[in-house]
């Protein structure tokens, strides 16, 4: 296993306690390996690195500390992990249960309305035209709610 330098890895640390780590991620990094990023650093190689680091090893031999949920390669924000399997199952019922709402910032191109909801599920697939990701509605994925607000349309001189 890589180790990484425990003052960087501090640094992004907003909340730690017995059951739960809080941390920052920053984009470029994935949250798991992955059939795309095997040799990809990842928030859970830097995850095992810090508890290795602070000789803090999981009590059960089959429970090795997890994200509660993922945040994709080039997204930044906050994310929880949960160092044993009671908190583990604990955040994953109030995910189920909805009681876990999560909030985006998002900066877009182009002209958006000032208000959208939609009750689709929405996928991230890839435009291979244009090299960006594209999101779309996905047909037969589980309802979910989507509300974006316009905060703010900036307007840039035509160079």
């Amino acid at each position: 296993m890589r180790s990484y330098a425990l003052s960087r890895i501090r640094s992004l640390i907003v909340f730690e306690d017995d059951a739960w780590i809080v941390r920052n991620k920053p984009a470029g990094i994935v949250t798991h390996p992955g059939t795309n990023h095997q040799t990809d650093m990842s928030l859970h190689d830097i995850m095992q690195s810090y508890l290795q680091q602070i000789k803090q090893q999981s009590t059960s031999p089959t429970f090795h500390p997890a994200f509660c949920f993922r945040l994709d390669k080039d997204t930044s924000g906050v994310i929880i992990s949960a160092k044993t399997y009671e908190a583990l199952q604990r955040l994953n019922q109030q995910i189920r249960e909805r009681k876990v709402q999560k909030t985006y910032l998002t900066i877009v191109g182009g002209h958006s309305p000032k208000h959208l909801e939609m009750t689709q599920s929405l996928n991230k697939g890839y435009d291979k035209q244009f090299g960006v990701a594209k999101m779309y509605i996905e047909k037969t994925g589980k309802d979910s709610l989507t509300i974006a607000h316009c905060r703010q349309q900036l307007t840039h001189p035509v160079l």
